[in-house]
């Protein structure tokens, strides 16, 4: 039998504060996580993610999906121009 659909908005995540270990580049930046799901074997995660301006060193080691309801994100891969997501 295969595991059954997740509804996001049938879930009630709790907010977990600040659980990004990310380097801080610049500003005070602080993130909320609303995790809805994550599989039995945690590679994959499904939620809300909210963050304040600021600036991170990230290093992607997994592909993500991003949907953005507000705001817009800045990647800029060493080396590459800066790609703007809203």
């Amino acid at each position: 039998m295969s595991t059954p659909i997740t509804v996001l908005r049938n879930t009630h995540p709790l907010p977990l504060l600040d659980a990004c270990k990310w380097e801080k580049l610049e500003g005070d930046p602080h993130t909320v996580n609303l995790n809805a799901y994550t599989s039995e074997d945690g590679s994959k995660i499904m939620g809300t993610w909210i963050c304040t301006p600021g600036k991170w060193r990230v290093d992607y080691v997994k592909w993500e999906y991003c949907h953005f309801q507000e705001g817009y994100c800045i990647i800029t891969p060493d080396g590459m121009a800066p790609i703007h997501l809203r």
